[in-house]
């Protein structure tokens, strides 16, 4: 059996019934891009520079002493015979991992995605030490900052479980019907 890569962003564009969407982040295809997704890509790649730059982040966004940040780091795990589970992310500092967003959309109702349960399962398999998640979101429209923290906890690692053998058979299957695998 053929495994597949799954991903946060994957299975969230697949929940939401983006169906094409989610086929084109699985095969990094290009796909139009708005001046808000211009604009966050951008914020996030100069808060990126920031933290390797300088070892701590913007001003604007929180007061938090790094030790030894890792920006982007890919994590990449085997999840079972039909997945391989994958996640980056954005900040890892021993032990908390944090996440940048940008927009209106603020870091509560962020948090009630499947994101940070996932980054938990994640470094549970990748052995990797994670006590907590920093959601750290930016409102580049008003230059406001605000930000939520979630403990990492078997209850949301069992909560990415389950989303995951939720909706991932269905890509699964989607994928071997269409011969994408």
């Amino acid at each position: 059996m053929k495994k597949i890569r799954l991903s946060y962003s994957l299975l969230s564009l697949w929940e939401k019934g983006l169906y094409d969407e989610a086929v084109s982040t699985y095969f990094h295809l290009d796909k139009p891009i708005s001046k808000q997704m211009e604009d966050g890509k951008r914020i996030h790649k100069e808060i990126e520079e920031h933290i390797k730059n300088l070892n701590s982040f913007p001003s604007y966004l929180i007061n938090h002493i790094l030790t030894l940040p890792e920006t982007e780091k890919e994590v990449v795990v085997s999840y079972n015979e039909m997945f391989n589970l994958k996640g980056i992310y954005d900040c890892y500092d021993v032990p908390l991992i944090f996440e940048f967003k940008t927009g209106v959309q603020d870091s509560l109702e962020w948090l009630r995605t499947c994101q940070a349960s996932i980054y938990f399962l994640l470094a549970e398999l990748a052995k990797i030490e994670a006590d907590s998640l920093y959601l750290i979101r930016f409102n580049q429209y008003t230059a406001t900052t605000d930000f939520a923290i979630v403990h990492n906890s078997k209850k949301l690692r069992d909560k990415a479980k389950n989303y995951i053998d939720t909706i991932g058979p269905e890509v699964y299957s989607h994928f071997e019907r269409e011969g994408l695998i």
